[in-house]
């Protein structure tokens, strides 16, 4: 079922405000005789996309530089220092003392950074690194359609549809090859949109619109996202519709990117300080070989205290959400995004008495609590439409 495309006044205030300084310069450059030529102007402010998010997208829209990449860029560095300091020790130890016993165990070592820089770019690979996201998150490959306008973007998969605002979009990025969209809402994974997937891609209009997202208000996105909700509850009317409204409040891991990249650059830098400072070779006084200690150990505190954190400790987070769940969909709004998936993308459900989590088949949660719903018989109705179809999928899987 496709989404009407009727807009909003803001998204015609703001089309008008992206595209009049742009006839303005064409405007001006038909008046002057004398500038030279410019070539055709593409003033659109949408671009509508329509195919399949393959392998080869994700290779070639795959960030050079990211968090992950200058980590392994770090790791590369210091394993060259390790590998041309003991490649030296070992030649000084043939030049000068000869072919001893322990000199070929020496050359053994030698060969072991060697390794791990080769290790370490195969591991890098833009290729590899594909492969890895696309088996850990497989729903990010197959058919995907959609538009991506001044409004945020509108993706349709299957009968699951979603909208994203642009204040979650800001870190998305498009190159000649096509547009990365990453979402804030989904850490550790971005959609790979390629340029034939498009009618008619240009990346100067994809840049423009990048440019609009992050220059965007939160108050129209919020005004947005109600026009979006009330598009979809129009085109799929239920007659037996159980509306929620509330916050959601839960606790969630700080298993994240992030605090864990940082965790492994402070535990690499104290084992650097801490092998100056204590390694003998290393000709020293005493007052540098206790600054090294101590800021090597100052690093192997505060990385400690990182690595309990990504491991065991957790954050509480909240959000307003609302939404309708009707016969064969459920449509919920919540951070500046609307998603509405149909009842066979349910893989489980956990009930809790009041709280209910209903976990989706790109292991993407849902979270819904009694105090959304205005009766005790919707709620149980709620949770019975939920739990029921979760039970059909289970069954049909086996």
């Amino acid at each position: 079922m496709l989404i009407t495309r009727s807009r909003p006044w803001s998204y015609d205030l703001r089309a008008r405000d992206v595209i009049e300084p742009i006839k303005a310069s064409i405007r001006i450059d038909k008046e002057n005789p004398y500038r030279p030529s410019q070539p055709d102007i593409d003033i659109r402010v949408e671009l509508v996309f329509d195919g399949i998010a393959e392998l080869d997208d994700y290779i070639g829209l795959m960030p050079k530089r990211d968090s992950e990449g200058n980590l392994f860029l770090i790791l590369l560095f210091t394993q060259g220092l390790v590998a041309i300091a003991v490649w030296s020790g070992v030649i000084f130890q043939i030049v000068v003392r000869g072919w001893r016993g322990e000199t070929a165990l020496g050359i053994v070592f030698a060969f072991c950074p060697l390794a791990g820089m080769w290790f370490a770019w195969r591991y890098q690979r833009p290729m590899n690194r594909a492969k890895r996201m696309l088996k850990r998150f497989p729903h990010l490959a197959g058919p995907i359609t959609g538009e991506i306008s001044l409004d945020g973007i509108i993706l349709r998969q299957g009968q699951n549809r979603h909208w994203y605002a642009p204040q979650s979009l800001t870190r998305s990025d498009c190159t000649e090859r096509g547009f990365r969209l990453r979402l804030a809402s989904l850490p550790g994974r971005w959609i790979a949109l390629g340029a034939r997937n498009f009618d008619g891609y240009s990346e100067h209009v994809a840049f423009r619109i990048l440019q609009s997202w992050r220059e965007s208000s939160l108050a129209v996105a919020k005004e947005k996202a109600q026009l979006v909700l009330n598009d979809w509850r129009r085109a799929d009317t239920q007659e037996q519709s159980i509306d929620f409204k509330g916050t959601v409040n839960r606790a969630e891991s700080l298993r994240v990117p992030a605090i864990r990249n940082v965790a492994i650059l402070q535990s690499i830098g104290a084992c650097v300080f801490l092998l100056i400072g204590l390694y003998p070779g290393v000709k020293l006084d005493q007052l540098q070989n206790a600054i090294f200690i101590v800021l090597g150990g100052l690093l192997v505190l505060t990385s400690s205290r990182l690595w309990w954190s990504y491991f065991f400790s957790a954050q509480v987070r909240s959000w307003e959400q609302e939404g309708w769940l009707g016969d064969q969909h459920i449509a919920i709004l919540y951070d500046n995004m609307c998603v509405q998936f149909a009842f066979d993308q349910i893989k489980s459900c956990v009930d809790q008495g009041d709280d209910l989590t209903v976990s989706l088949e790109d292991d993407s949660p849902c979270y819904f609590s009694r105090s959304m719903v205005e009766t005790d018989n919707a709620w149980e109705e709620l949770k019975r439409r939920c739990a029921s179809n979760a039970n059909k999928n289970d069954l049909s899987a086996h």
